[in-house]
C-alpha cells in the first residue's frame, strides 16, 4: 500500500487552484521571475513553477512569495549567501527579484487504476500492478540480504586476520581516497580550495582506517585467490569490458585503450578477482539467520 501511494505520488498532476485566495504554504506559484545583480540581469523564467513548500524552496524567497495573488507583482531582495557564491565574489551583495503571479496550482496524486498500471508497468489492472510491486520487493529484499552478508563476509575476514601492510600500498590508497573526497567537496559543496585545505587533516585523519582496511581487503582477497586457484579469465575481462562499453557509450575498443592508459585495465582485472572471490566465500559461508524477540 505505501508503495500505491508513492506511486500516486510520483505520477500527481498539477491542476490549478481555482477558489480566490492568496498564496499559501504547499501550493506551486506559477510566475515570471526575474533576477538582478548589480543591476545586471542574470537569470529569467518564464511561467516558472515555484514549490511553496517549506525546504523545498530558499527561505528568503519561500516567504515572499507567500500570500501572493494571480496578477500580483513584487520585488523584493535576498542577499547572496556564501554556499551559493564559494569563491567570495558577490557575498554581502544583494539580488534582486521581480516576480508576476500568473497562477496558483497544487499537487494532485494520481488515482490508483488500471490507466496508472497501463501507464506505469504496462499492464492492464491494478491487481497484476500490485504483483509487479511485489516482485520488485521481493526482488529488493534479496538484493539487501545479499548485500548484508557480503559485507558481514568483508568484516569476518578484517576482523579475523592480522596482516603486517605494506606502508607504501596504504599511503598510495590514502592519497587516491583523499583526492575523491576533495572533489565530491568542490562538486556537492561548492567547496573553495581554501576550505578544503582547512579540511586537509581531518580527511587523513578520517579516511587513514577506511584505506588500510581497503589495502588488507586486497592482500586477503588476493591469498584467497591463490588457495582456490580464483582466476579472472580473458572471457571474464571481455565481458565485463563490454558491460562498462555500453554503460560509458563507447566502442569496447576506445575503452579497452582508455582501461590500458595508468593500469586501469589492471584494476579492473583485481575488482574481478575480488568479487569471484567474494562470491566463492558467499557460496560457502554458513548463514545463521537470527530472529529479534
Amino acid at each position: 500500500q505505501k508503495m500505491m501511494r508513492y506511486l500516486g505520488e510520483q505520477y500527481a498532476e498539477f491542476v490549478p487552484i481555482l477558489e480566490d485566495r492568496p498564496s499559501q504554504a504547499g501550493d506551486y506559484l506559477v510566475c515570471d521571475m526575474e533576477s538582478f545583480l548589480d543591476g545586471k540581469s542574470i537569470q529569467r523564467h518564464a511561467a516558472a513553477k515555484v514549490s511553496l513548500e517549506a525546504g523545498k524552496t530558499k527561505p528568503e524567497v519561500y516567504e515572499n512569495l507567500l500570500g501572493l495573488k494571480p496578477g500580483d507583482e513584487k520585488k523584493f531582495f535576498v542577499k547572496v549567501a556564501k554556499e551559493d557564491d564559494p569563491q567570495g565574489a558577490h557575498v554581502d551583495k544583494s539580488i534582486e527579484y521581480r516576480v508576476k503571479v500568473t497562477s496558483l496550482e497544487k499537487r494532485q496524486p494520481a488515482e490508483i487504476n488500471d490507466a496508472l498500471a497501463k501507464k506505469v508497468f504496462n499492464v492492464d489492472s491494478v491487481d497484476k500492478m500490485r504483483e509487479e510491486i511485489v516482485k520488485i520487493l521481493t526482488d529488493s529484499l534479496r538484493k539487501q540480504a545479499d548485500q548484508d552478508t557480503r559485507k558481514q563476509i568483508r568484516e569476518y575476514l578484517l576482523e579475523n586476520t592480522s596482516l603486517d601492510l605494506p606502508g607504501s600500498f596504504v599511503d598510495a590508497q590514502l592519497e587516491y581516497l583523499i583526492g575523491q573526497a576533495k572533489e565530491n567537496l568542490i562538486r556537492e559543496q561548492k567547496a573553495s580550495p581554501a576550505d578544503i585545505d582547512k579540511k586537509q587533516d581531518d580527511l587523513r585523519k578520517e579516511l587513514l582506517p577506511v584505506a588500510q582496511n581497503q589495502v588488507k581487503a586486497m592482500f586477503i582477497f588476493d591469498e584467497i585467490s591463490r588457495l582456490e586457484n580464483i582466476e579472472v579469465t580473458e572471457n571474464d575481462l571481455s565481458l565485463e569490458i563490454d558491460k562498462l562499453a555500453l554503460y560509458y557509450g563507447k566502442t569496447k575498443e576506445n575503452l579497452t585503450a582508455d582501461l590500458e592508459k595508468g593500469d586501469a585495465l589492471g584494476s579492473l582485472r583485481s575488482e574481478l578477482r575480488q568479487r569471484k572471490v567474494m562470491e566463492f566465500l558467499r557460496e560457502h559461508a554458513q548463514i545463521e539467520t537470527i530472529h529479534s524477540s
